[in-house]
């Protein structure tokens, strides 16, 4: 079976949401390539039915169709396709890893073996929310604002779907070789000590096979993907606490003040302080 790798790195550097077009008739014919995200994908059905397939490398592991109110998390590097579609019309969401909290972080290689319900509608009414944010794109909204808009969004709806999900997780793995580094990133990237030279000894990746290796998955090396996520974990701290800059800087994993405030406005153009004047 031919596959195909859709990483949309560029283009979704941040949550992005839409509602999809409404099919006129059912498609009668299978794509016969299965694709993956470098992003997770969510995906409500709004209304009508599609059918998913999920893959472990070239095995169809799962067959499910979702309804209305029901959606599924397919984290990414799960190879999935859709099956068919009736007058469909879903919310579909694309969520970089890195712009999730820590503590809703679905695990590199993890997906449900069924749609899960969203019964009182909250889930589709936070992608809807996302959606119009999304197609919206106000002039007077700096880039910055709108990323940490949709990073909040998008982490309430996970917040929301996990004890949705109750037992529907299960482990598939599409891509094999470095996923337990990327693991040990995600979840201890909050310790200062975390560095590519300790990575590459525990590991047992030479630097430039490391820095590949996240380059392929994430767009960036490891380096910057550490401080991707650490910037992410502040601007939610910042956003959603009244902490100081000192403590969020310690509590993220910057082991000084001065390199976090560094970080901190390369990536947004604001001190965090501005930030969190302008977003509060």
């Amino acid at each position: 079976m031919e596959w195909d790798y859709e990483g949309y790195r560029d283009e979704y550097k941040y949550p992005h949401c839409e509602l999809s077009r409404k099919f006129t008739s059912a498609i009668k014919k299978p794509s016969e390539k299965a694709h993956l995200h470098y992003n997770i994908e969510v995906l409500c059905a709004f209304e009508g039915a599609f059918e998913l397939a999920l893959y472990d490398l070239s095995e169809c592991k799962y067959k499910m169709t979702l309804s209305p109110g029901e959606f599924i998390i397919i984290n990414c590097n799960i190879l999935h396709r859709t099956i068919g579609s009736n007058m469909c019309r879903y919310y579909v969401a694309f969520i970089p890893p890195d712009c999730l909290m820590p503590q809703l972080t679905l695990g590199i290689g993890e997906t449900f073996s069924r749609p899960a319900a969203d019964a009182d509608g909250q889930v589709t009414s936070l992608l809807k929310m996302m959606a119009d944010r999304y197609e919206s794109r106000s002039k007077t909204e700096s880039e910055p604002v709108r990323a940490a808009l949709m990073i909040s969004l998008a982490n309430a709806a996970v917040a929301l779907m996990l004890p949705m999900l109750g037992d529907k997780r299960v482990e598939i793995r599409a891509v094999a070789e470095g996923e337990d580094v990327f693991n040990y990133v995600f979840k201890n990237f909050r310790n200062p000590e975390l560095s590519a030279k300790q990575l590459s000894s525990a590991f047992g990746f030479s630097s430039d096979k490391l820095c590949d290796l996240f380059h392929d998955k994430f767009g960036v090396g490891v380096r910057q993907y550490i401080t991707n996520l650490r910037i992410n974990a502040a601007k939610t701290q910042l956003l959603s606490s009244s902490d100081s800059n000192e403590t969020i800087s310690r509590q993220v994993g910057f082991d000084c003040l001065r390199t976090f405030y560094r970080a901190f406005m390369a990536s947004t153009g604001m001190t965090p302080t501005e930030f969190r004047g302008k977003n509060r």
